[in-house]
């Protein structure tokens, strides 16, 4: 009893600490702020603060040119907006941004509360989805992801609990078109990432955690 207590309070304080720590993270970074507040009563489930944080920084600091975004959202729009930051100190970035979403309702959606100043930087699509058979595993999918050289993915889709399984597989799936340099972020879905984890570490991805979202990550600098 006195060991769970104590676990349980040091959850609580680690996640009070994370939630500061973003806070803190996203002072550098006022636009992104002003991007969120305009998103807090989203039906989308508004992106966590530490993710956005994390999101953002990664397409800053990456510069992918490649995107995937598996499930989108708010979470669009702040790739979308970090895309838009790049380009004002280069205007030759110009990279490809797909973002796949199941439900052809939400896909309305999207579109509707999408910021328009940066909706020509993402081609939002529908897709069926799927499960599969991933080495032994069933997995849901998206169908017909479009082929690009993705250097950046970021995992919040599609809807594995409609199908009764325990993990979604796109990445594993088209793991041999990936970019030669990756990088793989999970929005939560950790049986996803640890999964994916396992298949595509022996193709030299390495996993990390995000020190504010503590969000899987799988990285690959060169192949």
């Amino acid at each position: 009893m006195l060991f769970q207590t104590a676990r349980s309070k040091a959850i609580v304080l680690v996640r009070r600490t994370l939630r500061i720590g973003a806070w803190l993270s996203s002072l550098r970074y006022p636009e992104l702020r002003g991007l969120l507040a305009e998103f807090r009563a989203s039906r989308s489930a508004a992106v966590d603060l530490a993710d956005a944080v994390a999101l953002y920084r990664h397409v800053l600091k990456r510069k992918p040119q490649a995107i995937l975004e598996l499930g989108p959202g708010t979470s669009t729009n702040v790739i979308a907006l970090a895309i838009e930051q790049v380009r004002k100190q280069d205007a030759d970035y110009r990279p490809v941004f797909v973002a796949i979403e199941e439900n052809p309702d939400w896909l309305a959606y999207h579109e509707e509360c999408f910021r328009s100043d940066l909706r020509s930087y993402v081609e939002l699509i529908t897709r069926g989805t799927r499960v599969v058979d991933l080495e032994g595993e069933p997995a849901a999918v998206f169908d017909d992801i479009p082929v690009h050289p993705y250097d950046f993915v970021h995992v919040d889709g599609p809807d594995h609990l409609c199908f009764g399984v325990a993990i979604t597989g796109d990445v594993v799936e088209i793991a041999d078109a990936l970019a030669e340099r990756a990088t793989i972020v999970f929005d939560g879905r950790e049986a996803s990432a640890r999964f994916a984890a396992s298949r595509l570490g022996p193709l030299g991805f390495l996993v990390t955690r995000d020190r504010l979202s503590l969000n899987y990550t799988l990285v690959r600098s060169s192949r």
